[in-house]
């Protein structure tokens, strides 16, 4: 009986040892759940906010192009056609601008002119047959600019 003492105190000696091990395993692998858990709910966070700002420009991209669309929406964009009223527009400008530069020319070259009004009273006077309908037109004229 006292030899079956003796194994059963070895053998609880032995388990308590064992058990030892197996409580500092156990810490070991909490503690590094712990980290787990936390690395995984600071992924599935990163993931949500990533998600959320990917949907948020979702929307904004959709209403962006719903205004588009609805911009367009009964008419029928025939881009040729815009692009010929595009060109011709382009063509009014070029013309435009070029009267306006010959009118700024002309401008440039009489604005030395002392009175433009006693220059055409003398050209008229010099054509004295032709000029007495249209001498009053040029005074009326002048008086209004």
């Amino acid at each position: 009986m006292k030899a079956n003492l003796y194994d059963f105190c070895a053998y609880r000696k032995n388990m308590k040892e064992r058990l030892a091990v197996m409580e500092k395993e156990l810490e070991a692998i909490t503690e590094t759940n712990g980290q787990l858990k936390s690395d995984k709910l600071n992924s599935e966070k990163c993931y949500r906010d990533e998600i959320d700002s990917l949907n948020q420009n979702h929307r904004t991209t959709e209403l962006e192009l719903k205004k588009y669309v609805c911009s367009f929406d009964g008419k029928n964009a025939d881009f040729a056609k815009l692009e010929a009223e595009n060109s011709d527009i382009k063509q009014r400008l070029f013309v435009f601008g070029e009267f306006y530069t010959k009118l700024r020319d002309a401008y440039l070259q009489n604005r030395n002119v002392t009175d433009l009004n006693d220059k055409l009273c003398l050209d008229a006077l010099k054509y004295d047959n032709s000029s007495k309908k249209c001498y009053p037109l040029f005074i009326y004229w002048f008086s209004k600019t």
